[in-house]
């Protein structure tokens, strides 16, 4: 296997944070409303968890070698692996607003998006593949190497 790298980027979410923070006073408003005290610790202890797993899908890093792409988001999970030896094509592409962000089914096929609507549509051999990116002339062209 080589392993040479081609291609690494990671592109994050410009307002996540700003939503995040924002999101933070859903607690704060519920806590303030409830007539029941005791339901505060489960509050509370949920919006930690909620918080860690909305981090976990700020940041899309895309790493392409001579092998394989290798998509993962913000701790490494989840993650894709794509052998580039069924990659036929690569093309960079505008989708719909509606295609939103995360991972999903289009019509195109899976879609991994983590902000904005430029992709590449990559056709493998037996399907199509969308990786949302603010780069895509570079990883379409990197996915197009020999």
């Amino acid at each position: 296997m080589d392993r040479t790298l081609l291609y690494r980027h990671s592109q994050a979410s410009p307002p996540a944070m700003w939503i995040l923070a924002c999101c933070w006073w859903i607690p704060v408003a519920l806590l303030s409303v409830a007539n029941d005290p005791g339901r505060a610790p489960y509050l509370l202890g949920l919006f930690p968890v909620l918080t860690l797993i909305y981090v976990g899908f700020l940041r899309l890093t895309v790493i392409v070698d001579r092998d394989e792409v290798l998509l993962a988001y913000t701790f490494g999970w989840p993650r894709r692996r794509i052998d580039r030896a069924r990659i036929r094509s690569a093309v960079p592409q505008r989708i719909p607003w509606w295609y939103g962000w995360g991972i999903r089914r289009t019509p195109k096929g899976w879609m991994w998006n983590v902000w904005g609507r430029d992709a590449v549509r990559i056709t493998l051999t037996e399907r199509e593949f969308l990786i949302g990116t603010d780069d895509p002339d570079g990883l379409a062209a990197a996915l197009t190497l020999g």
